[in-house]
């Protein structure tokens, strides 16, 4: 009786291991697709958006940065109706901007020559565009304001003859303007 049912416990335990090893069958999950270089310039975007709103201008000029890399990725597959050339000049905007805010703070805190330097990052990226959401009046506006500021910022450093030179490149975009 006791070999019976030692043997039935065998056989049971085999058949349970057979049972078990036929279901260990992998099942193929499809992989989710991986995001376009659209979706990637999107996400960094509005990253950049966020950091900025947070004053977080280090990791803001980092996802503009990266935006405008995808962006310039999905360039060439892009319809135009994902509009990417504007939210390329968008994005370099938003990095002028942000420039220009790290520029502020650090007049504030007198550290004017990272100023000064913040400002020329933001003056070349302003000179660079070909404006596609603005006329080049309103980009050239811009760039005279930051050659003020930039010329105020030297001035503030005692750097008298560096703020002549941008005063001058002030007059270059407003010619005649006798409060230069």
């Amino acid at each position: 009786m006791k070999i019976n049912c030692y043997l039935t416990l065998a056989i049971l335990a085999i058949l349970v291991l057979f049972a078990g090893c036929g279901k260990n069958k992998v099942e193929e999950v499809p992989a989710e697709p991986l995001p376009t270089p659209l979706e990637l310039a999107r996400a960094a975007f509005q990253q950049g958006v966020d950091d900025y709103s947070e004053k977080f201008y280090t990791d803001a000029l980092t996802s503009f940065n990266q935006a405008r890399e995808f962006y310039n990725q999905a360039l060439p597959t892009a319809t135009p109706a994902d509009s990417v050339d504007v939210m390329i000049e968008r994005t370099q905007l938003n990095v002028a901007l942000t420039y220009m805010d790290m520029a502020h703070d650090n007049v504030a805190a007198r550290i004017y020559d990272d100023a000064l330097t913040q400002y020329e990052s933001a003056v070349n990226i302003y000179k660079s565009l070909v404006p596609l959401t603005m006329t080049t009046k309103e980009r050239d506006d811009y760039v005279a304001i930051l050659y003020r500021n930039m010329a105020l910022t030297a001035q503030n450093a005692g750097q008298f003859e560096r703020a002549l030179t941008y005063y001058d490149n002030v007059l270059v975009y407003e010619p005649g303007n006798g409060d230069i």
